[in-house]
């Protein structure tokens, strides 16, 4: 555990924690998010106290209440994958944390439905069916612990609270005129007009019973929307006095000028919430959060622990399979990417070799799993070979990816960590650009240890100010590649989707390396500094998967959308098999 550090190395540290946090930020558009200019500032300050008496950061969040009541928005009253994956992209900001500081984060999660379930109509039991199940899925994940109100509240107040709920709002509402706030603050502004859309939703069985004018329904509504807010307000001062000193954390899009700020819980940076939505699987390979109402006409329902779990749009390339032996199973995985399962024993030249391409080109990662055993590379280059066209090397088709020190290709075919990077970078053409493959198309012959796939198609929404930047790389030739200064855009249009896609390499030092090092500097002020960062953010936890290698596994990536290493391993016998596509 690192202890005794200098101001600076405390600075150096709050800072790439922020950074982690900053890639969870649910921002407002059109330039009115205030993170930059003070946000930053104040969580730097808020880390600082825990860095420098070498603590674990906390987070705190208020979140999770119930599900909506409204059938046209949810699938049913229990979590389910959008809960899921929020909780997954929570737990992996800590995650994240703990691989910049050891001591690490965790993020406590107090359920807020026991302040709001009455005011828009939920029953005790609902809520607390629901947050029983959120808390059963918590399990999954060691950096979230779960509170409710009983745990924040002295007993004395709780007492009160259970009595006469009213009664103990109102006693902490004292001086709070909740009209006059509207006018002042924009946060409480943005709240306000989010409740009153999903009120009306939430509150359609009300209303239809009501015999009053459209415009009297409407006041119905702003008045439960006030009572929300006089609720929450009392509640965000409860979580204060109870969490001084963690950083505040919120679901709703604020300015995040501090002390709250504002995070995403849901895909794409989506301002919306699981517990108002049902999550679909649309035909892209995106996951959504969006209205019931608004999934796809033809997106049918998955279910799982027996309820409903979530919605896929029809999607042939994903559904159906012309493969004989059996039924075909996927799965999708976190942060992104995909498994499908085939019968065991299935040929790798009966698996449609451009149904998988397809899939690629949507996920960025398919795992196959169930093939046979390839016996040689003859047979895995001819069974394959229907996938794409093969860009070969100074070996051939295949590469053996295994320790072997007689190659000279840096330390690719040794058992060291290798950078964070993409295939092909050094392989340049005529006008020293880089000629990558497509497609990277792994077996796994002998397993051992973990390789890192990290996905940069939000790096372009993550970090707008450095899309017109480029960078520099250089590194030793040797028997396969290297030797030629480069400058390059740091930001490319990927060659399919024609989206903006990432170009990087890790610095990668002598001091971390036996073989040759490659030298990296990005062109922007603080070039160092953001070099930094992005090396950071290909190991997050939000972007990175780790795949852990089975026997027999085919791993196909999108070699331009993502990005890839491996930390080093100790096992002799560890053996993949590669072939680059277009």
């Amino acid at each position: 555990m690192v202890v005794n550090m200098t101001n600076s190395e405390v600075d150096l540290v709050c800072q790439r924690v922020v950074d982690a946090l900053e890639q969870y930020i649910l921002r407002r558009k059109g330039g009115a998010d205030r993170f930059a200019a003070s946000g930053r500032k104040h969580v730097v300050e808020k880390t600082r106290k825990y860095v420098a008496a070498n603590q674990r950061v906390e987070f705190v969040l208020p979140a999770f209440p119930f599900k909506s009541p409204s059938p046209k928005k949810v699938l049913g009253q229990l979590p389910d994958f959008g809960e899921y994956y929020s909780l997954y992209a929570l737990n992996a900001l800590c995650e994240t944390v703990g691989e910049l500081y050891e001591p690490g984060a965790v993020l406590t999660l107090v359920s807020d439905g026991s302040v709001y379930h009455d005011a828009v109509g939920v029953r005790e039991e609902d809520f607390l069916r629901y947050d029983a199940e959120v808390r059963r899925m918590g399990a999954d994940f060691a950096h979230l612990r779960f509170l409710s109100i009983q745990d924040i509240l002295p007993e004395e107040e709780y007492r009160c609270y259970v009595r006469n709920k009213q009664e103990f709002f109102a006693g902490h509402l004292e001086g709070f005129d909740l009209d006059a706030a509207l006018k002042t603050d924009e946060n409480l502004l943005q709240v306000y007009r989010g409740y009153l859309k999903f009120m009306t939703d939430d509150l359609e069985v009300q209303l239809d019973a009501m015999d009053v004018s459209k415009n009297m329904k409407k006041r119905h509504v702003s008045a439960v929307a006030k009572e929300l807010l006089r609720r929450g307000h009392v509640y965000s001062y409860v979580l204060a006095r109870k969490f001084p000193d963690c950083v505040r954390l919120s679901i709703h899009c604020h300015n995040n000028a501090g002390p709250k700020i504002a995070v995403a819980v849901s895909p794409h940076y989506q301002a919306r919430t699981p517990w108002h939505n049902v999550m679909v699987l649309r035909r892209t390979g995106r996951l959504e959060l969006m209205k019931l109402r608004d999934a796809p006409e033809d997106a049918t329902v998955v279910t799982k622990y027996g309820r409903p779990w979530m919605m896929v749009e029809h999607d042939p390339d994903l559904l159906e399979w012309d493969v004989p032996g059996g039924a075909v199973e996927w799965e999708v995985t976190l942060p992104f990417g995909l498994i499908v399962h085939f019968p065991a024993g299935t040929p790798l030249d009966q698996v449609p070799q451009e149904q998988l391409r397809r899939l690629v080109l949507k996920y960025g990662m398919v795992v196959v799993r169930g093939v046979s055993t390839l016996e040689d590379q003859a047979q895995y280059d001819r069974a394959s070979g229907d996938f794409g066209v093969p860009q070969s090397w100074f070996f051939g088709n295949v590469l053996t990816v295994k320790d072997n020190p007689d190659m000279d290709v840096n330390n690719v075919l040794s058992k060291e960590a290798m950078p964070m990077h993409f295939d092909g970078l050094f392989k340049i053409d005529e006008n020293g650009k880089p000629i990558s493959p497509h497609f990277q198309y792994f077996y796994c012959k002998t397993p051992a240890g973990t390789t890192y796939f990290s996905d940069t198609r939000a790096y372009a929404e993550l970090f707008p100010s450095m899309v017109d930047k480029q960078w520099k790389v250089f590194t030793p030739k040797n028997e396969s590649f290297g030797g030629t200064p480069m400058l390059l855009d740091l930001f490319e249009k990927h060659r399919h989707s024609g989206d903006l896609i990432f170009r990087f390499h890790e610095p990668w030092g002598q001091e971390k390396t036996v073989f040759k090092p490659t030298r990296v500097e990005v062109l922007a002020d603080d070039g160092e500094r953001w070099a930094q960062r992005f090396t950071d953010s290909l190991y997050s936890r939000r972007f990175c998967r780790h795949h852990v290698w089975e026997a027999n596994d085919i791993v196909i990536t999108d070699n331009l959308a993502l990005m890839h290493t491996r930390p080093a391993y100790t096992e002799t016998h560890r053996e993949l098999w590669r072939i680059h596509y277009n």
